[in-house]
């Protein structure tokens, strides 16, 4: 099987694409790709048939890309089962998996601080046998287009229901298992390296040699992410190469140790490093890797690195069938497959600064696809960043970091003395990702790439490189279509007949985004938020867990306008947020807004042009005509001052409303020609304030749109509001999540995200 393991992992390759995607057509194009190797003599029988075992037996253990469903029959309390992964314990909650006896579900058993501020109780350790009062509960999903679907993410580790405890009183352990003393080094390594270092170097350290980020500011991690340097924050392939030569270095040059028993003391040691380091998929490949690659030189067997790489691929989803939904999992082996087929032209480089730019630029190039499927977002300057930041963390920090761990020994005021020097050349490295985040940013923001689309970008590349590698000058025509690739899912919008009104669950609050055909306009009607309790002023989780996601998910980057109906908190909190991240051409409001002199500063800082609007105007957005019905008076009430427009949208007639109250909405009738009115956004998410029988009455009315909160204090909407829109299909946010029309020029649909 020399030189033909590939095609074992191959097969599992296309299983994964099979059970995830649901593409069982991958398998078929597998087989017929087996097929041709073997009639034209590239490949003999044995590899075939173990490729053809290796498809099938992946097929049948993968699990299905499709979430588990709901707890259908409550578990009885108190639930019986051991702790079978490390507990973690944080600032924010502590967290571990418990088994079920019973029913041998994995579930996911968290308590908050806020709840008992001291932790778990000591005896929680992995392998204990645990009894834990409780209510299992199924974990929720997401309820708008491009949101964290948190259900999906349990799902991928296995896990099926989760636990919130209260206190530690009801949860009783006892016993543990022999690896739990290995889980409990890792925090009394951290523990040590947090007192013994400097602040900066701690929190370094803790990240990059035994793979806790916790300790970095999550601004510094969010910069990261948007540059796609997201790689060198986690434990990889690299710091462990790193930590493995430097300690085969270490006991052979220094004739510590024979080669032999270096060799016998890596055998144990990665093992054991896997484990401390958070056993992460991307640990776990590298230090298998060096694992079976002692173990061959042992045996003196030769096999190729593909062929490793490929043995470790096939044991990992052997070893934990649910890692192929891990993103790290994901990248490792994409990367690693990657810089080994580049070996041959990685290794032609002048210098080992330069091997570093290109490792850097093949490893942007090949993870593209999965940077949009997971993050819709590209940084095309992040490979030129990376190109300076990968050396900087490959040549000075990560080696540092290992260094640090024999600085413990050293004297505090030397220590001190270090920690300043590396906190001065690392802060400043900082500050430059900083400013290219602020001058430089020009992002290329897109939905998930069909798998078509991911074939043909592959394909382009894999022949790319193979030209480059051979000098030949077709590289830069398939350069050339590996940047239309690129380009085309973005770009995809101003092509596209379709356009969309989605009015995403926000829960208490009130987001709508439209997207004119031809992407020839995209404007949001409030930005909603909630409110933090501790200083009760808007916090920025709808934007980032709701409005951003979606907002990316479509590939839109910029809008064209914010119409602000009224100045609650639950139509404008989202409206700072925005900005920092959205580019803003334009807000809208009403003479009766009462914006502060802050807000207005900020808008004319960033050219954002402000429109006061009332009733009887006319706005253009792009080829989208908007008239302003109100509002004509100032009511001295931000709900009564709310902004009302109408417009056409999909053959139909649209009216929004902000919170207005039936008051408002009398006045409506006398003036305007309602009777054409057939899609209505429910004022005030239902209350009864607003919707009265007479306003309902006047309009043609087909559908009705509240946006409000699952189980909402208020008791919105109110049944006297769902009776008077009896006649009218309703769809709310609580119970359908985003509601979406998708239309064109002429005709258009109603969806709803949840089934």
């Amino acid at each position: 099987m020399r030189g033909y393991w590939y095609i074992a992992a191959g097969a599992g390759l296309a299983a994964i694409l099979a059970t995830v995607q649901g593409n069982y057509w991958m398998p078929a194009v597998y087989i017929l790709w087996m097929g041709y190797l073997y009639l034209t003599g590239r490949v003999h029988r044995l590899p075939i048939v173990l490729a053809l075992i290796s498809l099938a037996f992946f097929l049948i253990f993968l699990p299905s890309g499709n979430p588990s469903p709901s707890l259908s029959s409550p578990l009885n309390p108190p639930y019986t089962g051991n702790i079978v992964s490390s507990v973690s314990v944080t600032d924010v909650k502590s967290e571990f998996l418990f088994r079920h006896q019973e029913t041998s579900s994995l579930i996911n058993v968290v308590m908050f601080t806020e709840s008992e501020p001291a932790g778990l109780i000591k005896e929680a350790k992995y392998g204990a046998n645990c009894t834990i009062e409780g209510v299992v509960e199924a974990p929720s999903g997401s309820s708008n287009p491009g949101q964290f679907d948190f259900a999906d993410y349990l799902y991928g580790q296995g896990i099926s229901y989760q636990i919130i405890l209260d206190s530690k009183e009801a949860i009783d352990c006892g016993g543990s298992h022999p690896i739990s003393i290995l889980f409990s080094v890792r925090p009394a390594l951290l523990k040590v390296v947090n007192d013994k270092l400097g602040s900066e170097m701690a929190v370094w350290t803790s990240a990059l040699v035994f793979g806790d980020d916790s300790l970095i500011p999550d601004a510094t991690i969010e910069l990261f992410q948007r540059w796609s340097l997201s790689h060198v924050l986690a434990i990889s392939g690299l710091h462990v190469g790193l930590l493995a030569g430097f300690i085969y270095m270490f006991l052979v040059k220094f004739t510590v140790t024979t080669k032999e028993k270096a060799e016998w003391f890596l055998l144990i040691f990665f093992p054991l490093y896997a484990l401390i380091a958070g056993a992460e998929p991307s640990v776990l490949r590298a230090c298998m890797m060096i694992c079976i690659l002692v173990i061959l030189k042992k045996l003196k067997w030769k096999l190729y690195t593909a062929d490793i790489l490929s043995i470790a691929f096939l044991f990992l989803m052997l070893w934990d069938r649910f890692v192929i939904y891990h993103i790290g999992f994901q990248l490792s082996f994409t990367v690693t497959f990657a810089l080994i087929l580049s070996a041959s032209w990685l290794s032609n480089s002048s210098s080992r600064y330069f091997q570093l730019l290109k490792i850097g630029l093949v490893a942007q190039l090949m993870i593209l696809p999965l940077l949009y499927n997971s993050f819709n977002y590209f940084q095309p300057l992040s490979i030129l960043l990376n190109s300076l930041i990968v050396p900087y963390f490959s040549l000075i920090v990560i080696p540092l970091c290992f260094f640090s761990l024999l600085l413990i020994l050293l004297p505090g005021a030397v220590i001190e003395k270090l920690d300043l020097c590396f906190n001065w050349l690392h802060t400043n490295v900082i500050h430059l990702i900083e400013w290219m985040d602020t001058y430089f940013s020009f992002p290329l923001v897109s939905g998930p790439w069909p798998l078509w689309v991911t074939g043909a970008y592959y394909i382009c590349f894999l022949l790319f490189m193979t030209r480059l590698e051979q000098e030949k000058k077709e590289a830069v025509v398939y350069s050339c279509c590996l940047v239309a690739i690129v380009l085309y899912q973005p770009l995809q919008p101003y092509f596209s007949p379709e356009g969309r009104v989605t009015m995403l669950d926000v829960g208490q609050a009130e987001a709508i985004v439209i997207e004119l055909p031809y992407r020839r306009g995209v404007f949001m009607v409030d930005a909603g938020s909630h409110f933090s309790y501790t200083d009760h002023k808007p916090d920025g989780r709808i934007f980032k867990q709701v409005i951003k996601p979606y907002l990316y998910s479509r590939g839109i980057s910029k809008l064209d306008a914010l119409i602000l109906t009224h100045e609650d908190t639950d139509h404008n909190g989202s409206l700072e947020f925005i900005m920092e991240e959205i580019k803003l051409d334009s807000v809208i409001t009403s003479p009766f807004y009462e914006e502060d002199s802050r807000m207005l500063t900020s808008w004319l800082h960033q050219g954002i042009t402000h429109i006061n609007v009332q009733a009887g105007d006319v706005v253009q957005i792009g080829d989208q005509s908007l008239y302003f019905w109100g509002p004509e008076d100032n009511s001295e009430s931000a709900n009564q001052n709310s902004l009302v427009f109408y417009t056409e949208l999909g053959g139909k007639s649209w009216l929004f409303t902000g919170d207005i109250t039936a008051k408002e909405e009398r006045e409506l009738v006398e003036k305007y020609p309602l009777f054409e009115v057939e899609v209505l956004k429910v004022a005030h998410h239902g209350s009864s304030t607003s919707t009265s029988h007479e306003f309902v009455d006047a309009l043609a009315l087909e559908y009705a749109l509240i946006s409000v909160g699952k189980e909402n204090r208020y008791g919105h909407p109110t049944q006297d509001v769902i009776d008077t829109l009896s006649e009218a299909t309703v769809l709310r946010t609580d119970e359908d999540g985003a509601v979406q029309f998708r239309f064109t020029e002429t005709q258009g649909t109603f969806f709803h995200y949840l089934p």
